[in-house]
């Protein structure tokens, strides 16, 4: 009989005997099983409230040493309407059902014994839950978790001491194998939590908790916070074990890798090589901790570009994977693609492409095309950058599609997960403030005066308008191929070109204006450089035109005093400007300057430091950006004068910076509201008594010039190959 007759039939009793129908239905059914099936039952009512893999009963009751027919009992709870049958191998219990044999368990003498053997063999289930689980594992472990859920929630109280942290550690392996950080975070904090109100702040299993917790936000790049997580775990464990213990090197190992992703290598190579002594002199020379201390060590040459000490150590650790864990494992295709990075670095590509191909092919195989390590691998725009590279592009077409394809799925999940809510309050509040902005605006005006000025406007001085804004993306592409150029990366005018076209687009049509800069660090990225000195020479091309830009304003603000009379903060705001530009300048080109940040520049900070042996690329460079500014200029210039405003050009050298940045604050959509309440306002400010519906559509026209710019970058955006 299925569940829905089981309720169907309860229904009925009910009907017959009131409310409590049901109970002494329950009741009779329950009186009538041998004790034998009652153990069954109080058994079952210990799982979680979900499908009951069969061969998971029989492990549970192995461990609970029950010595009866476990088939023959279960038949029974089947017939008496106790136990659905889902499949051959699955069974369930109905909510109200589970709720009654739990009731009925509590009476029986052996219960505590019961939930013993439940929490100890979820528990080895949890144990045997790999870091980094394959598909097929996933797939055999993904039944079990509702019940590993079930004892690390409510069961917990029947766990030795030993075994506390297990559930929670088994389930945050299984979501942060995956990639699943944000579902993986609450079990390690609940770990962390549980076993201190338990053990006490000085235990062992409170230093692997805190080294798990902070492993996970070391993934995240959330490294201030996984820092003191570690230190905290390793000084524990030293405290607690001593010195010689393999927990110890463990970490200190993880308190390396943490060193390592912040490009703090000096401070990371010392405790790799305490990790991998340790490591050796405990383990012995075959063991997976060794083999992962010979990667990591090797990973850290290879970064500091020291390959001749990498390659050894690579090796050693691929042939040491493949003897103890086989030829299929994530750990090999890993120690497959560093060596094949290796070997890439080196301009080995014979040797280098069969390598990526088996670490993808194997992840592929092993992982599943959607998990975050094949595409954060980069496995596949490895390939890409080695066929790229040889001159073989038809290969490297699909290849590029496929991981960019998958990054961008995966990345949209994980914007989908973890940020829509706070993305969607953001929009709302910034889209408030634009409307709020706009009307105050627009409180002394009206829509038609402000479409009269715009259709009044000269329309040859604004085409005029149109291209020499559309002109200053040239010279912007010969600044950016000056600072590309400083760091040995050739680059033609028209791709740098285009790549600002696009990121333009993208920063007018897309909610942040970071996007668009990310576009050009693809761009640069795609000329075959590293990511830090693609995302150096884009932060400081943009840097330099803001730094244009001020000392544009600076230069003008000395022949005009009109403005400073009429604005008390402006000296004010010319000193903080000044300073900043002092602060960068600095950073720039005394590079000890930077040596208390360096560590929070992390790899990037290499890169900008390059800039400072080479002052002829920034002078230069900067030269480019006056130039740009100066076409920007010209360009609200000739729009004034299409509207027939009588503004000096040497106004709008103190106007416009003072405009670009108050529209840089991050509170409204594009700077719509803020564009045209500050032109009003420094207009009225330096004297110009304007309509405010003229001032309102120079403000709008300027902005439709970028707009209109924008969709040409769309076209090249759907163009571009």
């Amino acid at each position: 009989m299925m569940l829905e007759e089981i309720l169907l039939l309860l229904e009925q009793k009910q009907s017959q005997e009131g409310d409590s129908g049901k109970d002494v239905l329950l009741e009779l059914n329950w009186d009538a099983l041998e004790s034998s099936a009652q153990t069954m039952a109080a058994l079952l009512s210990l799982f979680a409230l979900a499908p009951i893999p069969w061969l998971l009963v029989s492990q549970v009751a192995a461990t609970a040493s029950l010595e009866f027919d476990l088939v023959v009992n279960r038949d029974i709870l089947v017939q008496k309407y106790f136990l659905q049958k889902l499949d051959d191998n699955t069974y369930q219990l109905h909510e109200r059902i589970r709720e009654f044999l739990s009731i009925k368990g509590e009476q029986l003498a052996d219960i505590e014994t019961l939930k013993q053997g439940f929490c100890s063999a979820i528990v080895a289930i949890a144990k045997d839950i790999p870091e980094t689980p394959t598909q097929s594992e996933i797939i055999e472990i993904t039944p079990a978790i509702p019940h590993l859920v079930e004892v690390a929630t409510n069961q917990n109280d029947y766990l030795n001491d030993e075994d506390l942290i297990w559930p929670f550690v088994g389930l945050g392996r299984f979501y942060y194998g995956q990639g699943a950080y944000e579902q993986a975070l609450p079990w390690y904090e609940e770990c962390l939590s549980t076993v201190r109100e338990r053990l006490g702040e000085n235990h062992p299993a409170v230093a692997t908790s805190l080294n798990n917790l902070a492993a996970l936000y070391d993934s995240q790049g959330r490294y201030e916070k996984a820092e003191p997580l570690y230190r905290q775990a390793l000084d524990l464990k030293q405290r607690l074990l001593g010195e010689q213990y393999r927990d110890v090197a463990t970490s200190l190992n993880n308190l390396a890798e943490l060193y390592y992703s912040q490009g703090r290598y000096q401070e990371a190579e010392p405790l790799y090589r305490q990790a991998l002594e340790l490591s050796q002199r405990l383990l012995g020379e075959e063991h997976p901790d060794v083999a992962q201390s010979f990667n990591n060590l090797a990973l850290l040459y290879w970064s500091q570009g020291r390959y001749e000490k990498a390659e050894p150590l690579y090796q050693q650790a691929l042939d040491l994977r493949k003897q103890l864990l086989g030829e299929e494992h994530p750990d090999v295709a890993t120690s497959l693609n560093n060596l094949a990075l290796l070997y890439y670095s080196q301009g080995r590509y014979q040797e280098a492409e069969p390598l990526f191909q088996q670490a993808l092919e194997m992840r592929k195989r092993l992982l599943g095309i959607e998990h975050p390590d094949v595409a954060t691998s980069f496995n596949n725009l490895n390939l890409v950058r080695l066929y790229y590279s040889q001159g073989r592009y038809k290969k490297a077409k699909p290849l590029f599609q496929q991981a960019l394809e998958l990054w961008k799925r995966l990345q949209q999940q994980a914007l989908d997960k973890l940020t829509a809510r706070k993305k969607l309050i953001l929009t709302i509040i910034k889209c408030g403030v634009s409307i709020a902005l706009l009307s105050w605006a627009l409180r002394k005006t009206n829509l038609p005066d402000i479409f009269l000025a715009v259709s009044s406007a000269n329309i040859h001085l604004l085409i005029a308008a149109f291209v020499v804004y559309l002109a200053s993306y040239d010279i912007r592409a010969h600044r950016w191929r000056i600072l590309l150029l400083a760091q040995n990366v050739k680059a033609s005018i028209p791709y740098l070109y285009k790549s600002y076209m696009v990121s333009i687009f993208v920063s007018n049509f897309l909610p942040s204006t970071i996007s668009g800069d990310a576009v050009r660090v693809y761009d640069a990225w795609r000329l075959g450089t590293r990511k830090s000195v693609a995302l150096a020479t884009v932060f400081l091309d943009r840097f330099l035109g803001l730094l244009g830009l001020m000392l544009l304003g600076l230069g003008a603000l000395f022949f005009s005093q009109t403005l400073i009379a009429q604005l008390p903060l402006l000296n004010l705001w010319v000193m903080l400007r000044s300073a900043l530009i002092m602060v960068v300048i600095s950073m720039i080109f005394i590079v000890t300057f930077l040596q208390p940040i360096k560590n929070k520049l992390i790899n990037v900070n290499k890169a900008f430091l390059a800039f400072g042996n080479r002052k002829y690329a920034l002078a230069i460079s900067m030269g480019w950006s006056l130039m740009v500014q100066i076409s920007v200029i010209a360009h609200y210039y000739l729009i004034a004068k299409a509207l027939d405003l009588p503004v000096t050009l040497l106004s709008f050298f103190i106007i416009i910076p003072l405009v670009s940045l108050i529209i840089m604050l991050p509170v409204s959509i594009n700077g719509i509201g803020i564009r045209e309440n500050a032109f009003v306002f420094f207009f009225t400010a330096y004297g110009y008594n304007f309509a405010i519906s003229k001032v309102i559509a120079f403000a709008w026209l300027a902005y439709g010039i970028v707009i209109i710019q924008g969709l040409l970058g769309g076209i090249v955006y759907a163009l571009r190959k």
